[in-house]
């Protein structure tokens, strides 16, 4: 599933034809461009509001738009194997660490105005500009394939069959960075400056600092609804950040320049008396709650109980906020053998009285943290 890349651009305007030369063309469609979001909904444009297109594949097509865009076969279930021929395309900077070797200082110059580097677990779509000078393609492709795994790890699950995405674009339907197939970026993060390779492919300055936007929008692809309770849809993506943060670059989490922002509001905030209200929209005072019991007892709990949730019969899923909110305490308790309930209560989290009275929990040694 999902799109299959080709290295292959169609320039505004010209005419892409495909010919099947064996294989079926059923459950297989074309994709022309990237750049997904839609901005109809939006006050001001800086680019035309849709500027991708999509057709089912036959036999012959053929396909003019008036944006061009990167070419991209997209499959469903049941698709088989395809041998065409493509015309009326240019070649973009492509590199694939899965496939033969080509002559990068040559393939970088490919007149496409969009490139990629393809990993094994992710693939960037980045301005050609961001790569003209760049010399190590494979170490990009590296770094950003060991950012998946790592938070695949954290979750407790095995990386997904389909690589993510990144995709740089001028204008995006919502926020500065958004999750999902793919994750959409500004141009900013991948555009060079300044002499300066752009942020998404420097990998020298990314295993310094990291890029805590990046992460952040990768962890929103692997929360899970049991786990993220009302108000934390925010903060447990950034369990993430902080993980590959220390896993990538050696940032311990308690010393990560995001986290340590938040630590006035939080101390503030327990001293006004934890409003519970306040901590659910204030995903930086949440996440220190949450980095206090992982700077006690590590990662191991965490990964511990998203695993438990993983194999959890659908029907014992949590489902509404209260009881999320009590399986979380529970089973974060039982996985570091501490009671964390009075821990809990003292940022403000309202427990069931049934979590309360839980004689499991009232066995375990009350934890104190450390005042922050």
């Amino acid at each position: 599933g999902g799109w299959q890349s080709t290295g292959m651009y169609v320039c505004p305007g010209e005419k892409l034809t495909i010919n099947i030369k064996s294989g079926s063309s059923d459950n297989w469609s074309i994709r022309i461009g990237c750049h997904k979001d839609t901005l109809w909904h939006k006050g001001t444009w800086t680019r035309w509001p849709a500027i991708t297109h999509v057709k089912k594949l036959e036999q012959h097509l053929e396909i003019v738009t008036p944006w061009g865009g990167l070419v991209y076969f997209e499959s469903q279930k049941g698709a088989s194997k395809l041998e065409v021929v493509i015309s009326g395309i240019v070649k973009a900077p492509f590199f694939d660490v899965t496939g033969t070797s080509t002559d990068w200082k040559i393939e970088r110059n490919n007149p496409a105005p969009w490139a990629e580097i393809k990993g094994h677990h992710m693939i960037l779509s980045v301005p050609s500009a961001a790569v003209r000078n760049l010399d190590n393609p494979e170490d990009v492709a590296k770094f950003w394939d060991t950012v998946v795994r790592s938070h695949c790890e954290l979750a407790g699950i095995e990386v997904p069959s389909r690589p993510e995405r990144f995709v740089a674009d001028q204008q995006i339907s919502a926020g500065y960075m958004h999750s999902g197939y793919p994750i959409m970026t500004g141009v900013d993060v991948a555009t060079p400056k300044n002499g300066k390779l752009a942020r998404v492919v420097d990998v020298v300055d990314l295993k310094k600092r990291g890029s805590w936007g990046h992460f952040h929008e990768l962890g929103h692809n692997r929360q899970r609804g049991w786990w993220t309770f009302a108000g934390t849809g925010e903060v447990t993506c950034n369990l993430f950040s902080l993980h590959a943060g220390e896993v990538l670059c050696g940032i311990e989490p308690w010393e990560n320049a995001w986290l340590k922002g938040q630590l006035a509001g939080a101390k503030k905030y327990l001293i006004e008396g934890a409003d519970f209200s306040k901590w659910k929209s204030s995903p930086g005072i949440a996440l220190v709650s949450y980095a206090q019991i992982q700077k006690e007892f590590g990662w191991e709990p965490f990964t511990a109980v998203f695993k438990e949730y993983e194999i959890l019969p659908v029907n014992q899923r949590p489902k509404d906020n209260q009881a999320k909110m009590d399986e979380w305490v529970l089973r974060l308790s039982t996985a570091t053998q501490q009671d964390l309930r009075p821990f809990y209560r003292s940022w403000g989290m309202p427990l069931s009285e049934s979590l309360l009275a839980n004689e499991t929990l009232n066995k375990y040694t009350t934890w104190v943290p450390e005042p922050l």
